[in-house]
């Protein structure tokens, strides 16, 4: 008498579920990856933006907004200090939903974090807490990479 036994064994059910892990694996770093540079591609876009912002009102002012002017609510930069820039250009691709603004007067390390822009001015009280400064330095963290990008503004 032949047994004739059908199904999987224990053995190939266990290779197909490492199979499938592995691959599972591979297409979540895949995608957290694409999703990081997406992120990077837009924190790179924004800086610009504000960066073109930044010489826009130096042309009309002749000298800088202070960094006080624009850490303000993203409506009030907006709409007084960096006049026409779509307030969503101030945040960072993951900032809070709450945020209006991720600019910020501190510089920034390695370990800040991919959520800040950091606006560096020229050091002066007039540029900290007053009403102008005479040139910028805009950064942000690639989230990919970890290094600091930085955007020097053109005068001065």
């Amino acid at each position: 008498m032949n047994k004739s036994t059908s199904g999987f064994t224990i053995v190939e059910i266990a290779v197909v579920v490492v199979i499938i892990s592995i691959l599972a694996t591979l297409v979540t770093v895949g995608f957290n990856r694409t999703q990081a540079d997406t992120r990077d591609t837009l924190r790179s876009s924004r800086t610009t933006v504000i960066a073109n912002a930044l010489e826009k009102y130096y042309d009309e002012n002749g000298d800088y907004p202070s960094c006080s002017s624009l850490t303000q609510s993203g409506s009030v930069v907006a709409n007084s200090v960096l006049a026409g820039i779509d307030p969503a250009t101030l945040l960072t691709p993951k900032s809070a939903a709450a945020a209006t603004n991720s600019i910020s007067c501190a510089d920034l390390t390695t370990t800040t974090g991919p959520d800040t822009y950091a606006y560096i001015g020229d050091g002066t009280a007039s540029c900290s807490t007053g009403t102008a400064c005479t040139r910028w330095t805009l950064k942000y963290i690639d989230e990919g990479s970890n290094q600091i990008k930085t955007i020097s503004s053109q005068h001065k």
